[in-house]
């Protein structure tokens, strides 16, 4: 037995990598290296595309195809593109959201249409946007409030042409409004305008846009996200944009009066990349360090705890983090939150998590909610092989081990200790020694961090 596992420990795993993580209302996807896909947390309506409705509060492969290059959780759906351009969707579709001509519910990827040339998509709380290779707009799904801009209140089962034009380059969509950018700079929004989300002069008269209507006449927007009732943006200056409802600060302006025209947040600092979640946001600054803001009722803002956020406040000091997903809106008690959010790093290839997890939607294979953020989701589904970054000579033994582990080389780290399913098993702060002697005999991943939450090493250790 002692010999398996020591071929097992010392196997070249591939390094495989997390590339892109999208957030559902109660759920996620990831996307890996070697081009499939996961998911984990609620099921109940097949969004997790694994071919039935039973809850997993650990990532599961999509299928076994290994050509998957984009993936994109709606409220209750999934859209993955495949790397030959086409384009599939499973989950909720009693309204449409899927685009397959049904209102049939999808428990696992099904083909939308032919077209073999889809670049980027992007869904709502019941309607999705796509962009093809050709720079063209398309939407289809709930259209209660001209939220697909194609001139009126009708549900579409099909993805329509939304006008002729060839510039659209990126595209967000909220609860039941949507923002996209053309490729000379310009910002349009459509749909609903019920709390200034749209952000434009002549659109604040009005609380439906069935058209989409360009923001201001800046033609130096960058990038943008949309929240439940409220709008991110950014310019090529790299300076942060919100507006739209702003009763739990969302907006991040330090007052809770809702913004009919963009207005600059953030302190005047460098920003790289936002999130917005149902009513929480994130951004991360050009030093990679993440922000958050907006409501804290589950701990989603990874903060500790410290509640609501009316401007963006540091999340964590770390300077590497990479991308950020915030969850989607869920209606609880007539309001939509976003109780959960996810990211990447650049220095662990694992998923780490913070908010609500009553349902497993963190996947860490526990129940257990977290108001600060946790990075164990993910690192062994992916074949984590032993990581030789360590911050100067930091080594764990004995390996092997019949009771426990001491670490050498780092003062007072945190350590966490996980099973081959990704599931946290024993964890200590402060302390450079571990005791495993309830942990069953096998191969577990014990990572260490630093005191500013840095992995510093991580490597297979087995215990006897």
């Amino acid at each position: 037995m002692l010999a398996l596992l020591l071929l097992l420990a010392n196997s070249s795993w591939a390094q495989l990598k997390w590339l892109k993580v999208s957030a559902g209302a109660e759920f996620a996807f990831a996307l890996r290296s070697d081009s499939t896909i996961w998911s984990w947390g609620f099921n109940g309506n097949g969004q997790l595309g694994n071919g039935n409705t039973i809850t997993n509060s650990l990532p599961a492969q999509i299928g076994t195809d290994k050509d998957w290059i984009d993936i994109t959780a709606g409220s209750m759906s999934g859209f993955g593109i495949k790397a030959n351009g086409t384009l599939w969707a499973w989950g909720f579709n009693n309204i449409g959201t899927l685009g397959d001509g049904t209102i049939t519910q999808r428990l696992q990827p099904v083909q939308i249409g032919n077209d073999n040339n889809w670049l980027t998509i992007e869904c709502g709380q019941a309607h999705t946007l796509a962009i093809k290779t050709d720079h063209t707009l398309w939407s289809w799904g709930f259209n209660y409030t001209g939220q697909l801009g194609l001139g009126d209140t009708v549900n579409r089962h099909v993805p329509i042409l939304v006008d002729t034009s060839h510039q659209w380059v990126a595209i967000a969509a909220g609860g039941y409004h949507s923002l996209a950018l053309k490729s000379n700079g310009t910002l349009w929004a459509w749909g609903s305008n019920a709390n200034g989300q749209l952000g434009d002069t002549l659109a604040a008269i009005s609380t439906l846009s069935y058209y989409p209507v360009q923001i201001d006449v800046a033609t130096d927007w960058k990038s943008i996200s949309a929240g439940f009732q409220y709008s991110l943006a950014m310019k090529n200056n790299n300076s942060l944009w919100a507006w739209g409802f702003n009763g739990n600060g969302q907006v991040g302006d330090g007052t809770n009066v809702e913004k009919k025209l963009p207005v600059q947040i953030g302190n005047g600092q460098s920003w790289k990349s936002i999130a917005a979640g149902g009513a929480s946001a994130y951004a991360l600054n050009v030093h990679n360090v993440l922000y958050s803001w907006g409501y804290d009722g589950y701990g989603q803002l990874g903060n500790g705890g410290s509640g609501q956020q009316n401007t963006p406040t540091i999340t964590d000091v770390d300077s590497s983090w990479k991308s950020i997903a915030a969850s989607d809106g869920l209606f609880y008690n007539s309001s939509v939150f976003g109780l959960s959010c996810y990211g990447l790093k650049t220095n662990a290839d694992i998923i780490c998590t913070a908010g609500a997890n009553y349902i497993g939607q963190l996947g860490d294979g526990t129940t257990s909610s977290e108001d600060v953020f946790n990075c164990a989701t993910g690192s062994l589904m992916i074949g984590v092989a032993d990581l030789d970054n360590e911050k100067g000579n930091i080594s764990i033994y004995p390996n092997p081990t019949s009771d426990k582990i001491s670490i050498k080389g780092i003062e007072q780290p945190s350590i966490v200790i996980m099973n081959l399913m990704g599931q946290k098993q024993v964890s200590s702060h402060g302390s450079n020694e571990v005791n495993l002697i309830s942990l069953p005999a096998g191969i577990y991943l014990v990572q260490v961090f630093g005191k500013d939450g840095e992995l510093v090493k991580s490597e297979k250790v087995i215990k006897e």
